[in-house]
C-alpha cells in the first residue's frame, strides 16, 4: 500500500483506481 501511495504522490499511480488511497489523500 505504501508503495502505491509513493507512486501516486510521484504522479505515476492512478488514484482513481485506488478509492481507498483517494480517501487517505483527501483526509
Amino acid at each position: 500500500l505504501r508503495a502505491v501511495m509513493q507512486q501516486t504522490r510521484a504522479g505515476t499511480g492512478c488514484t482513481c483506481c485506488h478509492p481507498v488511497i483517494r480517501r487517505l489523500l483527501d483526509e
